[in-house]
């Protein structure tokens, strides 16, 4: 596969199918990785490659379009740009869809690099399997149940609690960026989204796994147990 200069975890999750690693990963090298994944799988359609990480704290801005799915329509997820300078960590314009979202070291992502231009491969049955194998994952190895996804804004919650968001650009056909789960507690960033409204949602809707747990969760190995939920 493409040289791997970045000094994370690469391995193979399939024959077609790769993974790579990397904790607290400095976002503008994620930007260049991922790019550099686009261009492989551009040349390689068969192949995927799925990006398991989490970032520095930090906020992300979409292109502030969002598809609800009730009624196909798209809705302007606003944020007030002259918010920036109340922010205390730093913010990142990208071409994802959606609004204003944030990272953070306790937060577990996944970015799959897949080529949608293919038989039966849509953006939609893609956002479900990262949806429906988190909820899987949660539900079979944690004391978390009544998770769901099916809603008018994407994401994965439990009752009025949102505890994933996703926002996906698509690039010559193959995705970019992904999906992001709140798993550990974070008060600088919990506290930081009081200033703003993540996904146009306030901030008082999002919660992690770890509000709902006894003990402390490990990205590791909530990784682990993703990859045995997407073996099955």
């Amino acid at each position: 596969m493409f040289q791997n200069k970045y000094e994370g975890q690469l391995f193979k999750i399939d024959s077609n199918t790769y993974g790579f690693i990397k904790w607290n990963w400095n976002y503008d090298e994620s930007l260049l990785f991922q790019e550099e994944a686009r261009e492989y799988i551009e040349e390689r359609r068969d192949r995927k490659l799925f990006i398991f990480t989490s970032h520095p704290h930090l906020f992300t801005l979409g292109r502030g379009l969002q598809k609800s799915k009730s009624d196909d329509t798209k809705a302007l997820i606003h944020f007030d740009e002259s918010m920036e300078k109340k922010l205390t960590f730093p913010l990142y314009k990208i071409k994802r869809g959606g609004g204003l979202t944030f990272h953070y070291p306790g937060q577990w992502i996944m970015y799959p690099i897949v080529n949608l231009n293919h038989p039966g491969h849509s953006l939609k049955d893609l956002i479900y399997y990262m949806l429906e194998n988190v909820k899987i994952t949660i539900e079979q190895n944690y004391s978390i149940s009544g998770l769901d996804y099916n809603r008018s804004l994407l994401g994965l919650w439990l009752g009025e609690h949102k505890l994933a968001s996703v926002g996906i650009e698509i690039k010559k056909f193959i995705t970019l960026h992904g999906l992001a789960l709140n798993v550990k507690k974070d008060q600088a960033m919990f506290g930081e989204l009081k200033k703003v409204n993540p996904c146009g949602l306030s901030s008082d809707v999002y919660r992690c796994m770890e509000d709902y747990l006894p003990d402390e969760v490990n990205l590791a190995d909530f990784t682990k147990k993703f990859l045995k939920t997407i073996s099955c």
